[in-house]
């Protein structure tokens, strides 16, 4: 255990699976009903072209991004974009695809909304901001 940010936070680490660890996280919010964040180190993966004109992927630059993982329930981008104020992107990290709550160069801003997603139930995570793909840069879901 160690202090950051005037909180007490506990690193579990040894996975050698994405899944395993977001299962793990899911299980500690789920039972003790603690935040859970997880960090990666993704390999670079190769992006095939776009066949389609008006598609085009593009890498955000340098920086931090809140990504929030949406269990293939995309009814959450309404509410994500409620919490943050603005509109939420569409991105792939790790062969992944997740919401993009926000995207800066400031660790304490990402932090700050981190901590905003999770205290409202979200399970979010910080990534360096280079390695993720934004594929939409705002996220528009019909309301029942």
């Amino acid at each position: 255990n160690c202090r950051y940010l005037n909180d007490i936070v506990t690193r579990i680490g040894g996975f050698t699976r994405i899944d395993d660890a977001n299962r793990w996280a899911r299980y500690i919010n789920s039972i003790a009903g603690l935040s859970a964040i997880i960090t990666t180190r993704p390999a670079d993966v190769a992006v095939a072209p776009s066949q389609t004109p008006s598609f085009q992927p593009q890498r955000l630059g340098n920086g931090f991004a809140v990504l929030v993982d949406y269990f293939n329930r995309p009814e959450l981008a309404n509410q994500v974009k409620q919490t943050v104020g603005g509109d939420v992107g569409f991105v792939a990290y790790g062969q992944r695809h997740y919401l993009l709550a926000s995207y800066t160069t400031n660790q304490k801003d990402a932090y700050s909304m981190l901590k905003k997603l999770s205290e409202r139930g979200f399970f979010a995570v910080i990534v360096d901001s280079s390695k993720v793909m934004l594929l939409r840069s705002a996220v528009n879901i019909p309301q029942n």
